[in-house]
């Protein structure tokens, strides 16, 4: 959703394509990146982590509903990349502790 295209030294993704439908865009983007937090909670992530996965799609919609000043913003602020560090994140530290607990 935020590194699909690019344009010189700038690379954008379909949340910023969205963003620029005026009214539904950062409507429709919010749905479909809902479903970062739905993978999230599928592998148990404590909730601190959800609340913060949540907390930057509020962040991304609420900002991107300014216009001109929120399609920047949802190119520079990648609410989907900070998301899938977090969950990718977790799912490293689960997998390693299912290793240390085979082994011990």
């Amino acid at each position: 959703m935020d590194d699909r295209f690019r344009i010189g030294p700038f690379t954008f993704g379909f949340d910023a394509v969205l963003g620029f439908i005026p009214g539904v865009g950062d409507t429709v983007s919010l749905i479909l990146s809902v479903s970062s937090l739905w993978v999230a909670i599928r592998y148990g992530l404590p909730v601190g982590a959800l609340l913060v996965m949540f907390g930057n799609l509020l962040i991304d919609y609420v900002i991107g509903l300014i216009p001109v000043i929120g399609d920047i913003a949802d190119i520079s602020f990648r609410a989907n990349t900070r998301n899938l560090r977090i969950l990718e994140f977790y799912i490293a530290e689960n997998d390693h502790r299912s290793v240390y607990q085979r082994e011990s």
